[in-house]
């Protein structure tokens, strides 16, 4: 049986839980759950009020380190999935923001709230779980300041996938190309 031009191919989910979400990714994620009439829960570590326009039905929670499971499974307790926007400030290289770090804890939140299904939005420069970096992860993980850490983290989230993470949820690596059409 072929689609139909009234049925969509995926299901979209009713409400998302957006770590990062007041960073720039994660701003750009929730107009899309805006447009689309897709609740939300926006998870900010700072700087709630970024969040602006939150419709009913949405929410904005502070949950200041991926470390702490409780904050997080209450954070993700209306929620069908969950989705990963993290991006490098000058506090994300400390443990406590570092998904590649923190991959057990949230993975316990969500199971917790029963979520099972986590999309982590990454870039197109990191290799695939279980592939060594490529060549240009390893010129920007040497770059000093945000680029770098930025670049490590990217790659330690993935070599966290293929050494076992998220293997109780499923889980979706994403890759974020700029200016790309939606799909």
């Amino acid at each position: 049986m072929e689609p139909s031009a009234d049925k969509p191919l995926h299901q979209l989910p009713h409400h998302v839980a957006v770590i990062g979400a007041a960073g720039g990714l994660g701003q750009g994620i929730l107009r899309v759950c805006r447009a689309d009439g897709i609740a939300f829960t926006a998870i900010v570590r700072s700087q709630p009020e970024r969040i602006v326009d939150v419709p009913r039905g949405s929410r904005v929670v502070v949950v200041t380190s991926l470390a702490d499971r409780a904050a997080l499974t209450h954070a993700f307790s209306d929620a069908d999935v969950v989705l990963t926007a993290l991006g490098v400030t000058r506090t994300s290289s400390e443990p406590s923001a570092m998904l590649s770090e923190n991959a057990a804890e949230v993975e316990a939140a969500m199971l917790g709230a029963r979520v099972d299904r986590i999309i982590i939005i990454n870039t197109l420069l990191v290799s695939l779980p279980g592939k060594p970096a490529s060549q240009a992860i390893r010129f920007f993980s040497w770059m000093p300041g945000r680029i770098g850490r930025g670049a490590r983290e990217q790659q330690a989230v993935v070599d966290a996938l293929g050494k076992g993470a998220f293997s109780a949820v499923r889980c979706e690596l994403s890759a974020i190309v700029r200016d790309s059409p939606p799909r």
